[in-house]
């Protein structure tokens, strides 16, 4: 499981994360009062965390033989610093050999039809076009 904008601190985020159920945990905590990611799992999921920052958790799974990695992304709000999530993603995507998931909010348009009031430049698309 993977929230976004957890607002919270670790004790906290750790607390739902037994309430729910999980396992494990990582989570990478607020800035101030905004912000804050965290992913859950069961003790059943070999998963290790490849990396991680205010942005994006990257993670490998490993069931039995399957391998794979699943980038857990929550996009900038903010239009001009989308970018460099998408080029952080980009770089990750080069060295990429197994089977990789993007899950998440990417805070993005794909073309001006997915959303119809223009509030906040939302509705303009940006760079994750170019690079997907």
């Amino acid at each position: 499981m993977f929230l976004i904008e957890t607002k919270q601190k670790l004790e906290y985020v750790t607390s739902l994360q037994k309430s729910l159920g999980y396992d494990k945990i990582f989570t990478v905590e607020p800035l101030g009062l905004s912000g804050g990611l965290a992913v859950f799992w069961k003790q059943s999921y070999n998963v290790e965390v490849l990396y991680a920052d205010n942005r994006i958790i990257d993670v490998k799974v490993m069931l039995g033989s399957r391998v794979f990695v699943i980038s857990f992304v929550y996009g900038d709000t903010v239009r001009a610093l989308r970018n460099q999530v998408w080029e952080r993603l980009a770089d990750i995507g080069i060295a990429r050999n197994d089977a990789w998931f993007l899950v998440g909010d990417f805070n993005e348009l794909l073309n001006k039809t997915e959303k119809r009031e223009d509030r906040n430049g939302m509705n303009q698309p940006s760079g994750i076009s170019e690079i997907w």
